[in-house]
């Protein structure tokens, strides 16, 4: 399954933990939606540093929901 790591943006094939920096990574899925992307080939598209930013942003949103 595809993972993407939510500290550096890179890919994660194996695992649930990055290699590079042993960060989280969540399924590609999810981390699509979280970059508002609609699918793994969009989501390829985006540069490392793009899906960091894109995960940024989903967490600010997910907290401004909040009371």
């Amino acid at each position: 399954m595809t993972r993407v790591c939510v500290r550096c943006g890179w890919l994660v094939l194996e695992g649930s933990r990055c290699t590079r920096d042993r960060g989280p990574a969540v399924p590609w899925k999810i981390a699509a939606k979280a970059c508002r992307v609609a699918s793994l080939l969009e989501l390829l598209n985006l540069s490392p540093l793009a899906r960091v930013v894109g995960f940024v942003e989903a967490r600010d949103r997910l907290r401004g929901e909040q009371p």
